[in-house]
């Protein structure tokens, strides 16, 4: 009997390489709302020590709460654009683990495929040793009963 081939061989190399492509594009998505969140806490940080330092300064004139204001302003728009891009982020990563589950269906239809011709060709070749072994029995049982001599195989 001739091994083993799946004809949708290609297929499954394809969905495999597109399920890792998309496992790929995840991680990519969640770094960079890890680097987001790191930068919403970096803001944060940064505004609390503003606020400790104006309350623990020894005097504060109108140009230092002038600038303070200035910065809590600047803050609060960087703020507002990372939380507006956290949202935006949170929607691409949602679309991306759409994908990834999609993509894993798709390999997981083609891989459960080839078990199955692969569980078929195995009993095929079960088969056809049984039906050999069988055959050669008989043929060693008839050159016994005729009395002529037949090697074993192999020899």
């Amino acid at each position: 009997m001739k091994a083993f081939h799946f004809r949708l061989e290609r297929v499954l190399e394809w969905r495999q390489t597109e399920f890792e492509l998309a496992e790929h594009r995840l991680r990519e998505a969640a770094a960079a709302l890890g680097r987001l969140d790191e930068e919403s806490r970096r803001l944060s940080a940064g505004r609390e020590a503003a606020e400790r330092a104006v309350r623990t300064a020894d005097s504060v004139d109108g140009a230092d709460l002038a600038a303070h204001s200035g910065y809590l302003r600047r803050l609060r728009r960087d703020a507002d654009a990372l939380a507006a891009r956290r949202v935006q982020l949170d929607r691409e990563l949602a679309a991306r683990q759409q994908r990834l589950i999609e993509a894993r269906r798709r390999l997981r239809i083609i891989e459960k495929c080839r078990e199955r011709r692969l569980v078929a060709w195995e009993a095929q070749l079960g088969r056809e040793i049984e039906a050999f072994a069988g055959e050669s029995y008989l043929a060693r049982w008839n050159s016994r009963r005729s009395g002529r001599k037949i090697p074993p195989p192999g020899r």
